[in-house]
């Protein structure tokens, strides 16, 4: 999202590839910081979270009306994004 100076939404970026565009965000992150992809917890809850749940093994589903898919690669599944704060530190990999 773009703001002007007075706040108001002036344009709005948007990429229609987004599994592409999470996979390359964390590729890169995982590069830049030097951290193992499998040291890496991720989140998410939709059908383009399925290659980041892949590329780390420890994906978190967030809800129950995941694909059967998208449900096959978490490594856990929470009901609510609130239930994610008990996971942090908890052996991933």
């Amino acid at each position: 999202m773009v703001w002007d100076e007075h706040g108001n939404l002036v344009d709005m970026h948007y990429n229609l590839e987004q599994a592409k565009k999470k996979l390359e965000q964390l590729e890169a992150f995982c590069t830049d910081q030097n951290i193992d992809p499998k040291k890496c917890l991720v989140v998410g809850d939709s059908e383009d979270d399925i290659d980041i749940f892949a590329y780390t093994g420890n994906g978190v589903l967030v809800g129950k009306n995941a694909s059967e898919a998208l449900a096959s690669q978490a490594w856990m599944q929470v009901a609510k994004l609130s239930d994610i704060k008990g996971l942090v530190g908890e052996s991933v990999g």
